[in-house]
């Protein structure tokens, strides 16, 4: 086997991700339609408890359909395995290994709920319950697609190489759009403080703020990222993704740092600086993504394994 100059063609990237992607998702649905059956049936429920359930369940999809795709893809630039000959019965083992692990995970979390109980109060253990599900929630996705790929090995068919520049610009864009998607349920409680009991507002501007992250790490992302980039390259992928992100927030600390000690507490609270602000914030992002997949995806070898 020998390594050949990555010839861009009109091929597509491979839609597997996205199958698999939307796999994950439909998974995931079951136990958010499973507890909103539940709770319609309780009218009397708290609305601030079911909007924090609903905004922890949305982030939870956010972060596995993600996840289903970035693994997917990595899996299958490392191992040639982006297409099968029967690609609905790779899906549908995927789909049955997610069942088995939400099975598993739902009774781990049952016990380890009552283990950790036994000795820490509920809302520390709650926490570190929520902390760990993300880690979870990936090593089960990971599980049932090595698996579903291993047991359709044979099937896997050879994927002519093609451009997947706008694919990683996404990845990357939306590993710091998954975090926020997963403090929902925070955001949605501190934006209270200002709209009151209305929750679904609430919910909206907590997940309207997802947008312009977004945005700003994309734009970022794709203007760093070569134009002819054949692979994602997952582990450059994820070392730009929390570098930048902690770039981002170091540069933002550091400024309203420096301003709180410059400007009076009621300069501070204008629609003017605050819009200031969040020009900045959003200059600061794709400046920090640019420099970042710039300098890592410079070296990137743009071949293909003939």
């Amino acid at each position: 086997m020998h390594a050949t100059p990555f010839q861009p063609g009109r091929s597509r990237p491979s839609a597997l991700p996205w199958y698999a992607a939307a796999t994950s998702l439909a998974i995931g649905l079951l136990p958010f339609l499973a507890t909103l059956a539940v709770q319609w049936s309780r009218m009397h429920a708290d609305s601030r408890m079911i909007w924090i359930s609903y905004t922890s369940f949305a982030g939870s999809l956010v972060f596995r359909t993600g996840v289903a795709f970035l693994i997917v893809q990595w899996h299958g630039e490392r191992h040639g395995c982006l297409a099968f000959r029967r690609p609905a019965a790779v899906l549908g083992i995927f789909a049955l290994g997610l069942l088995c692990w939400l099975a598993v995970q739902m009774v781990a979390t049952t016990g380890l709920l009552h283990l950790l109980t036994a000795g820490v109060p509920v809302a520390i253990a709650s926490s570190l319950l929520a902390l760990l599900h993300p880690l979870i929630q990936a090593l089960g996705v990971w599980l049932a697609w090595i698996a579903a790929a291993a047991l359709m090995r044979k099937d896997a068919q050879p994927f002519p190489p093609s451009r997947v520049r706008w694919r990683t610009a996404g990845l990357i864009a939306w590993t710091p759009a998954s975090l926020q998607a997963l403090l929902l349920p925070a955001s949605l409680i501190a934006i209270t403080t200002y709209t009151g009991d209305n929750y679904a507002l609430a919910a909206a501007l907590s997940a309207g703020a997802i947008i312009p992250t977004i945005a700003a790490a994309f734009i970022g992302a794709w203007l760093g990222l070569p134009q002819d980039l054949a692979s994602i390259h997952g582990g450059r992928l994820l070392v730009v993704a929390i570098a930048a992100f902690a770039t981002t927030a170091l540069v933002l600390g550091g400024l309203l740092f420096g301003i709180a000690r410059v400007f009076s507490a009621a300069i501070l609270a204008s629609a003017l600086t605050a819009t200031g602000l969040a020009v900045l914030a959003l200059a600061a992002c794709v400046g920090a993504y640019y420099l970042w997949t710039l300098l890592l995806y410079l070296g990137t070898t743009r071949t293909a394994q003939a």
